[in-house]
């Protein structure tokens, strides 16, 4: 027996698929739930975009998870921060440089692609002196141009003390 992908199944069968996960499948009932609770239950909701990316975002409880658009299934417990966990409306990752070019209709990095066509590294300056094109925007926090993707907790603590105003 071959196991179905997440988006054909409509119905689980415990034990006829070899792999086990502890991923729960949203039901019917659950994705079409009109009020939910508010008992704090964190379960970690996974989304299927439409481009075929796989999302995680933690919601409230498995209602609250099922109800969301796109929500296929759940895990117990709060998502697992990971690179990537600041997407916007097109499904970019700013803090992986990533923006929507409305043109390509696809999210890029403007220092590795132009929008209109191009290959582009480097280019114009900020009001601060970054060079946007090349990944780099100014961090409050830090008083500097960083890469925010490139810097760990650790990293932007040090970061912060070497930094003198």
């Amino acid at each position: 027996m071959q196991c179905l992908r997440i988006q054909e199944v409509t119905s689980y069968v415990p034990g006829k698929c070899e792999e086990q996960s502890d991923e729960i499948i949203c039901t019917n009932e659950e994705k079409s739930a009109q009020a939910c609770t508010m008992e704090y239950a964190p379960v970690c909701g996974k989304s299927i975009l439409n481009t075929g990316e796989i999302i995680y975002e933690t919601y409230g409880n498995k209602c609250a998870a099922c109800s969301a658009m796109k929500v296929i299934s759940y895990r117990q417990g709060e998502c697992q921060e990971q690179l990537g966990g600041d997407r916007d409306e097109h499904g970019c990752i700013p803090s992986a440089g990533y923006s929507w070019c409305e043109e390509k209709q696809k999210c890029i990095r403007q220092w590795e692609e132009d929008c209109n066509g191009g290959n582009v590294i480097g280019g114009q300056r900020d009001e601060y002196g970054c060079l946007g094109p090349a990944g780099y925007s100014w961090d409050e926090d830090i008083g500097a141009c960083t890469r925010n993707w490139e810097l760990d907790e650790n990293q932007k603590i040090a970061a912060k003390t070497a930094v003198v105003p």
